[in-house]
């Protein structure tokens, strides 16, 4: 089966093939040894290693290989700031419905060549009625939405842990709006619209809900992210990351 990438950050993923060795392969080519002698010309057949590089599909394969036999690598999307902080990876492969958002980039300085930036935003795994009926205190976050960063600028780190009124939603407005990418628009206790709404008001334009399937790298989780679910506001976890590849799943 042919697998559809939608997004791939081509440097990030080099950089840790590079490490691991899954940036080259090395295959047996068979060639064909003719000689000539007395008794007349014979042919041998022989193998020789060839080294190739590798192509982008074989260093994803590469990673995810060695993620797994490391016991590096969640297959699913933590459910709380708590697992965060005792996983011993910041790597999740997750299949998830999720919408893209794309910003419009006029010039940013050290991104040359880049015209648009996308944010992919995933909703809790639970559905807003079941988050909401099975929530007796709604001050206690249950919940996490995904936002994941198309090849963001800033340099790596350990996965983050908010403080205060500060969401995860909130560090990406602020790096977009640092770079004079998205307006004003946050995320905070007086702002109990969707992430999407956010996002778009903010200057994104969104695009249609898909199933998709990803390999990120969590940043920033907090507990701070509150959203209107019918009449009541429900606190939620929200985890930012940037993905090394989204696929259509």
């Amino acid at each position: 089966m042919f697998v559809e990438y939608l997004f791939v950050d081509s440097k990030r993923l080099r950089n840790y093939a590079e490490q691991i060795g899954a940036h080259k392969l090395h295959k047996k080519v068979p060639t064909l040894k003719v000689g000539f002698a007395i008794t007349g010309p014979s042919v041998e057949g022989t193998q020789v290693i060839s080294e190739q590089t590798a192509t982008v599909h074989e260093m994803i394969e590469g990673v995810l290989k060695y993620l797994r036999s490391n016991d590096l690598l969640l297959t699913s999307r933590p459910w709380s700031e708590h697992e965060v902080a005792s996983s011993r990876t910041p790597f999740v492969l997750e299949t998830m419905r999720a919408r893209k958002i794309t910003f419009q980039v006029e010039q940013i300085p050290g991104l040359k060549g880049l015209r648009e930036l996308g944010i992919w935003v995933s909703n809790p795994t639970e559905r807003p009625a079941e988050l909401a009926v099975s929530k007796e205190d709604h001050t206690v976050p249950k919940g996490m939405f995904l936002y994941m960063v198309e090849g963001y600028w800033q340099a790596d780190a350990d996965v983050q842990h908010g403080f205060s009124e500060f969401s995860a939603l909130n560090h990406v407005l602020t790096a977009l709006h640092e770079v004079g990418v998205a307006g004003e628009e946050v995320s905070a206790r007086d702002n109990f619209n969707s992430p999407v709404e956010i996002l778009r008001k903010a200057g994104g334009v969104v695009g249609e809900p898909r199933m998709v399937r990803s390999l990120y790298r969590m940043r920033s989780v907090t507990d701070n992210q509150f959203v209107m679910i019918g009449t009541t506001v429900h606190r939620t976890f929200d985890v930012f990351g940037y993905p090394i590849f989204v696929a259509e799943a």
